[in-house]
C-alpha cells in the first residue's frame, strides 16, 4: 500500500501541509525539518500525489497541449518543442489529441480545468465557433498556435506570407497558369489565409486569378491522387501546382506521373510544407520550410511568463517560411 501525505505527516509529528511544503522546498520551514520529512518519503517510497499537491500548494507544475492530430509532424515535431522548453522551466506536459473534433477540444479543456493545470496550449480546430470563450471561462493563462481571434495571444507562422512567397518564385521562373491545392475547406483557417496569399501574388504579377484553379481537396495522399486527376481534366491545363498538405502533395506527384506528365517539364510541383523524405523523391520536391521547433519554444516561453506574471499579458508573434527550391520546380 502506498504511503500517503498524510502517513507522513502522522509519523514526523507536523500537519500534512506542511510535508507538502517540505517536499517541495518551500520557504518558512527548517532545513532540519525538511530533510526529516524528505527522508521520511524516501524511506517508504513515496510518489507524489498530484491533485493533492495542486490543491494544498495552489502550485500547478503541468501544462496542457491540445493537438488537433499529434500524428501529424508539423504537430508532434512543436509538441515536442514545446515539451522541451517547458520542462527546462520546471514543468512538465500532458497532450490531449481533438482529432479536429470540437466536441473532443471543449472535453480536453474541462479535463485540464478539473487537473488545475497551470496553462494550456492549443493548436485549435477552428471548428468550434465557442472554443475561445470557453477557454477565457476557465481563466487559465493560455497560448493558441494560429489565429483564434484577433485581440487574443497567439503564435503562429505567417501563412498568407507564405503562400505568397511561393507563388511569387513559381511567377518569376516564368509560370502563369498556377494552381493551388488545399487540404480543408477553403472558408477555415488557415486555408484561407493560404488562399489569400497565393492570389495577392498573382495580382501582383497582373497574373490571372481562376478560381477553377483553387481545389479544395483532403489531408492524405489519396485525396492529392484524385485533385491530380481534377486539375488535369481543366479546360487549360496549369503549368504549375502549389500544394497546401505534405501529405496530399505525395498523393498529387503520384497522380500525375501515373497520368504521364513529367515534373518539372510538364509540370512545376511545390509543397507547403517540407519534409525530409522531400529530398529523395524523383524529382526532389520544392517547398516551404517552417520554422516548426522555434515557434513550440516561442510558445513555451511566453506561456511560462503569463502563468508567473499572474496578470494579462498580450503577445501575437508570426514567423516567416523558408523557401527550400529543388528539382521539381
Amino acid at each position: 500500500m502506498n504511503i500517503t501525505v498524510k502517513d507522513i505527516a502522522k509519523i514526523a509529528g507536523v500537519s500534512h501541509t506542511t510535508v507538502i511544503k517540505a517536499l517541495h522546498d518551500k520557504p518558512k520551514i527548517s532545513q532540519e525539518l525538511k530533510d526529516k520529512i524528505k527522508r521520511i518519503a524516501a524511506e517508504h517510497n513515496y510518489v507524489v500525489n498530484v491533485n493533492a499537491r495542486n490543491l494544498a500548494m495552489k502550485d500547478n507544475r503541468f501544462i496542457g497541449i491540445i493537438a488537433t492530430d499529434i500524428s501529424l509532424p508539423l504537430i508532434s515535431e512543436f509538441t515536442k518543442a514545446v515539451e522541451e522548453t517547458v520542462r527546462k522551466k520546471g514543468y512538465s506536459v500532458i497532450v490531449s489529441n481533438s482529432e479536429n473534433v470540437p466536441d473532443k477540444e471543449k472535453s480536453a479543456i474541462k479535463g485540464f480545468q478539473e487537473l488545475r493545470v497551470a496553462g494550456i496550449i492549443i493548436t485549435p480546430s477552428y471548428k468550434g465557433s465557442d472554443t475561445l470563450q470557453m477557454l477565457k471561462d476557465t481563466r487559465i493563462p493560455f497560448v493558441a498556435m494560429g489565429k483564434l481571434d484577433e485581440a487574443e495571444d497567439y503564435v503562429t507562422f505567417d501563412d498568407e506570407g507564405a503562400t505568397y512567397k511561393a507563388t511569387q518564385y513559381l511567377l518569376k521562373i516564368g509560370h502563369q497558369r498556377i494552381a493551388c491545392i488545399s487540404a480543408g475547406e477553403l472558408e477555415d483557417y488557415p486555408f484561407k489565409a493560404w488562399v489569400e496569399g497565393y492570389k495577392r501574388a498573382l495580382l501582383e504579377a497582373r497574373a490571372a486569378y481562376r478560381p477553377e484553379y483553387v481545389l479544395e481537396s483532403g489531408m492524405s495522399a489519396e485525396s492529392g491522387y484524385h485533385a491530380a486527376g481534377q486539375m488535369l481534366a481543366l479546360a487549360e491545363r496549369p503549368t504549375a501546382v502549389l500544394g497546401f498538405s505534405d501529405s496530399n502533395i505525395v498523393g498529387v506527384i503520384k497522380g500525375l506521373k501515373d497520368r504521364g506528365i513529367s515534373i518539372p517539364a510538364d509540370m512545376a510541383v511545390l509543397s507547403l510544407f517540407d519534409r525530409e523524405i522531400f529530398n529523395y523523391f524523383d524529382p526532389p520536391v520544392s517547398a516551404l520550410r517552417f520554422p516548426v521547433s522555434r515557434l513550440g519554444e516561442v510558445a513555451a516561453e511566453y506561456l511560462v511568463k503569463k502563468i508567473r506574471a499572474k496578470k494579462p499579458l498580450m503577445k501575437q508573434e508570426m514567423l516567416a517560411a523558408e523557401l527550400i527550391v529543388r528539382e521539381s520546380t
